[in-house]
């Protein structure tokens, strides 16, 4: 089953409360069914209506190995659902005039992601939010190097090379990066580790009440994270939370969260608090 079957699943908002509770109520009875047949060891989830959470459950176990069941605290790799709350990142430093969604981002730092390519001074934050900076591929090897394939602007193409160029200009512009801590990765690229992971948690996550969530591995968050399985449902090791892995993939990938937890920015998105100077405005200006 793929996310949007499953999201079928789930009640409609326009369900009156009874609707909505008879059909979670279905769906608590399906999903172990479900997780058997798609042989994932765990699952939690939280459904919110009208800036509430209405049914938070949790299903299998955090690991095969242990047997340590799913509960509303356990904590999961948001993988590529981190992107989103890095853009909220952007898109404040942008309403602050840090950074402007349409201006190219050589224009903010020295580093050049590519040499050969003139249109990298064309690729702008609003590219890079909306998978249209051209960069290909998401991530680079040896086999597939780092390149533009076409113009900035021009089409959809996903790039978590292109997140990882726009955290490095961030970072430029309102972090730290330690030159002293330096590993390469994909294709030899050389990267040094920053304070991304400290920047999120003060900017974005303490702010918006996700006590659960954050990019440096605590020992309270190794105790409730669940363990990675490939699709075999065999147990992996577990990611790090290393400050030079975060400067690579923490805006692409690196956020640790809970369903609950990823609930309070999903509900700060279709109902905004007032803005201040961590909430954004309901409305964002064009640049």
């Amino acid at each position: 089953m793929n996310r949007r079957t499953f999201l079928r699943l789930l009640p409609a908002a326009s369900l009156s409360p009874t609707q909505s509770q008879s059909q979670l109520k279905d769906l608590e009875t399906q999903i172990p069914a479900l997780l058997r047949s798609t042989n994932v060891p765990g699952l939690s989830l939280a459904v919110f209506k009208n800036s509430r959470i209405i049914w938070l459950q949790g299903f299998g176990v955090t690991d095969r190995a242990s047997g340590t069941p799913v509960d509303s605290n356990t904590l999961f790799e948001a993988a590529s659902m981190s992107k989103p709350v890095f853009a909220y990142l952007v898109l404040k430093l942008c309403e602050q005039g840090m950074l402007s969604l349409d201006t190219p981002l050589t224009t903010y730092t020295n580093r050049r992601l590519l040499e050969d390519d003139p249109r990298i001074n064309r690729i702008t934050a609003r590219h890079i939010l909306s998978h249209s900076s051209g960069l290909v591929p998401d991530w680079r090897s040896s086999d597939d190097p780092l390149r533009i394939a076409s113009d900035p602007g021009e089409r959809w193409s996903y790039s978590g090379e292109g997140y990882y160029y726009l955290q490095s200009v961030v970072n430029d512009l309102i972090g730290h990066t330690d030159p002293k801590q330096c590993g390469q990765f994909e294709a030899g690229v050389k990267v040094c580790a920053t304070d991304f992971g400290e920047s999120m948690q003060s900017r974005v996550i303490t702010p918006l009440g996700m006590t659960s969530s954050g990019y440096v591995l605590n020992p309270d968050f190794a105790k409730r994270r669940a363990r990675p399985h490939d699709a075999n449902g065999n147990p992996l090791p577990y990611g790090t939370s290393r400050a030079i892995d975060l400067a690579r993939y923490g805006a692409a990938g690196g956020l640790l969260t809970t369903p609950a937890d990823y609930a309070k920015f999903l509900m700060q998105i279709i109902d905004p608090r007032p803005q201040d100077d961590h909430h954004l405005k309901t409305t964002q200006a064009s640049s």
